[in-house]
């Protein structure tokens, strides 16, 4: 389901916004060094306490930065390469997290933690793939593993794959029938299967064994939005702002509807509230940065599109939006004409109207130049003879 006729956008589910509120599991409080006697602690103990007082204060890059060199320091710490991932991927470095994520489960496999962060990062990223080999590794060591089970059906989903998403799910079923979780999971994937009313029905039967869970009234609302019920799906999401002002789906996705019917205001706070709390991921900062344009904020819509291409796929569509921004809000033609020259370059889809934005811009220099050119005016011939009475 697309958002908007010129970027494509999706209503985010509560399986999707793996950060957080992560559906498959939410990123754990640091693991805090063992205690020892302050006066006869070991220096590098020392330094893991001090990052971690940098993460506790949301330092985040510098906390992932300390944790990296005390886990170079001293391999055996474990715990500190965990923390470096965690705090990576609090500041939105997804790439650096999903990399420690995975020397983590390299140097101790099937561990729970790093498989959750792993598959939020991924999720968050656009790249679920990268996460499958070690999902499958880990169910070798935990078959029956409820997070791990978790983490396979969310990567099943995000792979378009709903109906084996669905049976991974079941097993969880199988041994806890009101998990909510694995509950969110088959109602989002007969979504994508296109059955609303089954999907609508499911959650409506999950709210009555967690009335208060305000995930699932998103869901309901993604449903609803997919129908082209609009102003339901809008009163849906605000009754789940009702239940939790934080939740950051949301929040999100009534920004998204904001930014569909060009409401630039809205959609900016509501979307800059769920970065607040936590939705770091690759549509939120396009969404963000596109609201910004609409605003006529030029250079925070081209910094927060320029995050999401950190984060995103590589996408050279992006660099065709910077572009025009820098050439029609902040007329910084030297900036436009590079990006535009490599989005032609990359081959990107809209070639003819870079080749014309470029020949305007070339017209727009000419006259310019023209006009600099043009010898200055005597201001003493202008002044007349000043002869007053």
């Amino acid at each position: 389901m697309k958002l908007l006729n010129f970027h494509l956008f999706t209503l985010i589910s509560s399986l999707t916004f793996l950060s957080l509120l992560s559906a498959c599991g939410s990123p754990k409080k640091p693991e805090a060094a063992p205690k020892q006697v302050a006066d006869t602690r070991p220096p590098i103990l020392q330094k893991y306490d001090a990052a971690k007082a940098l993460l506790d204060n949301k330092e985040f890059l510098q906390a992932a930065e300390m944790f990296t060199a005390i886990y170079k320091e001293e391999p055996r710490l474990l715990n500190a390469l965990y923390n470096s991932a965690l705090a990576y991927e609090m500041a939105g470095k997804h790439q650096e997290a999903a990399e420690r994520y995975s020397d983590l489960l390299s140097a101790r496999p099937g561990d729970r933690l790093a498989l959750i962060g792993l598959t939020r990062t991924a999720i968050n990223t656009g790249r679920p793939e990268i996460a499958v080999s070690a999902v499958q590794d880990s169910l070798t060591i935990h078959p029956a593993d409820r997070d791990v089970l978790l983490s396979k059906a969310t990567l099943e989903r995000a792979m378009q794959e709903p109906e084996e998403a669905i049976k991974t799910a079941r097993r969880i079923i199988m041994q806890s029938q009101n998990d909510l979780e694995a509950l969110k999971i088959i109602g989002m994937a007969y979504v994508d299967m296109g059955k609303l009313d089954m999907a609508t029905t499911f959650f409506n039967n999950a709210l009555s064994v967690a009335p208060d869970d305000s995930t699932l009234l998103d869901n309901i609302g993604v449903i609803q939005y997919n129908k082209g019920s609009y102003s339901e799906a809008l009163e849906t999401f605000r009754k789940s702002l009702a239940k939790n002002p934080a939740d950051p789906v949301a929040n999100a996705n009534v920004g998204f509807i904001a930014l569909k019917f060009r409401d630039y205001e809205k959609a900016t706070s509501s979307l800059k509230n769920a970065i607040d709390n936590g939705l770091n991921n690759c549509q939120i900062y396009k969404a963000f940065g596109y609201a910004q344009e609409g605003m006529q904020a030029g250079q925070e819509a081209i910094d927060a599109l320029k995050q999401a291409g950190e984060i995103c796929p590589p996408d050279i569509e992006l660099t065709y939006d910077i572009a025009k921004i820098y050439n029609t809000m902040l007329r910084n033609y030297a900036e436009a004409k590079k990006l535009y020259g490599e989005y032609l370059t990359a081959g990107g889809k809209k070639q003819d109207d870079a080749k014309a934005a470029l020949e305007l811009i070339k017209q727009i220099e000419a006259s310019q130049a023209q006009m600099d050119n043009m010898p200055a005016e005597n201001s003493a011939d202008n002044a007349g003879t000043g002869g007053g009475i």
